[in-house]
């Protein structure tokens, strides 16, 4: 299995990471918005025209009320960062024949640390709608490194003056990505923690020299289940209860050496 995620970020090719992207699920699960004006569509009546997805059968709508800007998030958990964090996308909006009042819209890429600290950050800045373009294309870029944790997309709308705020988004692609060699990355994933699932302990299959603690974190938030300071190389988790965690070993510097998802079964 390895070996074949190997060839696809060799190749380019690497899985979204954010769940229902292309808004293919007919509504807004798995976002979190600030206004019930945001939903989704199938098209959408302009003064220039109608508008129809960019691929797939729905996208994104964005329907606020005037001095309100309204905004889509999406977060998760980066298991295994690789070298490169890219969000791509398409982005419409509403204008009128003379140019002078037109919505505009926004995206933002965030990477986070494991205490949630701010590590970088990528905007698309103002995006505005084009006479003739139905769909504009976009692309953010965050290098990713061994503090690299948790990630933020947001989508924003907003207007220049008056009037309610009509933009829309679709096809949104997140991929965690890698140049380097099919060897290098077998190594990167390795196994490190054995077996997985497990039912109370875990065993370390890699030696490091300067290993002090490993830290088991919940997947969906950022709490820590538990923590174990290394003298062998096993782990006892019989205290804990079944589920999915990540698992994030620490020098004594407090410098992370390796994460792993792991399963309780």
């Amino acid at each position: 299995m390895t070996l074949i995620l190997s060839l696809l970020f060799i190749q380019g090719i690497s899985q979204n990471l954010l769940l229902n992207g292309g808004a293919e699920l007919g509504n807004i699960t798995n976002w979190t918005a600030n206004s019930n004006s945001i939903g989704v569509t199938s098209s959408e009546f302009q003064p220039q025209g109608s508008v129809f997805p960019q691929e797939g059968s729905y996208f994104f709508t964005f329907h606020e009320t005037p001095n309100n800007s309204a905004i889509l998030i999406q977060e998760g958990i980066l298991v295994d960062p690789l070298e490169m964090l890219n969000l791509s996308g398409y982005f419409n909006g509403e204008y009128w024949s003379n140019q002078e009042e037109f919505d505009f819209g926004e995206v933002i890429l965030s990477l986070f640390d494991i205490d949630n600290n701010l590590i970088a950050s990528e905007t698309t800045g103002e995006l505005e709608p084009l006479v003739g373009v139905p769909w504009i294309e976009f692309s953010l870029n965050l290098p990713l490194n061994n503090d690299s944790y948790s990630w933020k997309v947001e989508l924003k709308g907003d207007r220049v003056v008056g009037g309610s705020i009509n933009v829309y988004y679709d096809n949104l692609v997140l991929t965690n990505t890698s140049s380097v060699s099919i060897n290098e990355i077998d190594e990167r994933n390795r196994t490190i923690l054995y077996p997985n699932p497990f039912s109370n302990t875990l065993t370390i299959q890699k030696e490091f020299a300067d290993l002090k603690e490993i830290r088991i974190y919940s997947m969906n938030a950022n709490e820590i289940v538990d923590v174990i300071a290394i003298h062998n190389n096993e782990i006892d988790l019989s205290n804990i209860s079944s589920g999915n965690y990540l698992a994030v070993g620490y020098n004594k510097n407090t410098e992370i050496i390796f994460k792993e998802k792991i399963i309780k079964k």
